[in-house]
């Protein structure tokens, strides 16, 4: 009984202390989230949309004014080898075209618009991918991508990249107009860095519990670090980010 009460215990500090640590990486993604539902209302009415690697449809619901269409490889399970992070439930059984990324089974120009949200990290042939966007998107379309810049290891085996430079797409599209914005800055991407060491001890320290008096030592140590990393200046630059938020327009 005693025992059952400390590992409660600890586990709901735990849960204290690892929302503490994700504030920025929450708030990172709360701004990608937010840029890609943006360019999606900005959209006009029957625009003919396509979400490329759509997954379990996140952003559908943004979409009720668009002619939606979603694309998958289709065989992410959710579970993947175990080995990197993993994303639990995911369903794609809903998805209107099951292709590889390379070879969409539809006619040149078929949409006005296509959206490719942390996808092109989970393909292998990077450069074939980005011109298979550019051949389905009319000329006058858009194409909007999120790219981490560096990131774990996650969905794996079907893992590829750690993250990109915008110098890739100004390099694939140079007769486009691209214009990138960053989902964090500098120091912000040190902060959700040291986050993900939390989270990789705590499912360390669940197999072995000598790794619990490394996480408490983790812990002592960060806490200050992050509450000092807290009063940098939030700048963003391709010198330090945690990933692309990229638009470019045909």
């Amino acid at each position: 009984m005693i025992k059952l009460l400390i590992i409660k215990l600890i586990d709901y500090f735990l849960a204290l202390f690892r929302r503490f640590f994700f504030i920025s990486a929450h708030a990172s993604n709360k701004r990608r989230r937010e840029f890609v539902a943006r360019f999606l209302h900005s959209l006009p009415q029957n625009s003919r949309l396509l979400d490329i690697g759509a997954g379990t449809q996140k952003y559908r619901p943004h979409c009720s004014h668009l002619i939606y269409t979603s694309q998958d490889l289709g065989q992410y399970d959710g579970k993947g080898d175990g080995v990197g992070h993993q994303s639990g439930s995911w369903d794609t059984a809903n998805t209107d075209i099951i292709s590889d990324i390379c070879s969409i089974p539809v006619p040149d120009a078929s949409f006005d618009a296509v959206i490719c949200t942390d996808v092109l990290e989970h393909v292998p042939d990077v450069n074939s991918a980005l011109l298979e966007l550019d051949r389905v998107v009319r000329p006058g379309g858009q194409i909007l991508i999120t790219v981490p810049s560096q990131c774990d290891a996650h969905q794996t085996p079907f893992f590829f990249s750690g993250g990109y430079a915008s110098y890739l797409f100004k390099h694939v599209f140079p007769e486009y107009n691209v214009t990138v914005d960053y989902e964090s800055g500098f120091f912000e991407t040190i902060d959700q860095k040291i986050a993900h060491g939390f989270n990789i001890l705590i499912r360390l320290a669940r197999k072995k519990l000598i790794y619990f008096n490394i996480l408490a030592g983790y812990i002592f140590f960060a806490f200050p670090l992050v509450l000092f990393i807290r009063t940098l200046p939030k700048f963003a630059a391709e010198i330090g980010n945690n990933g692309l938020l990229v638009i470019i327009e045909k």
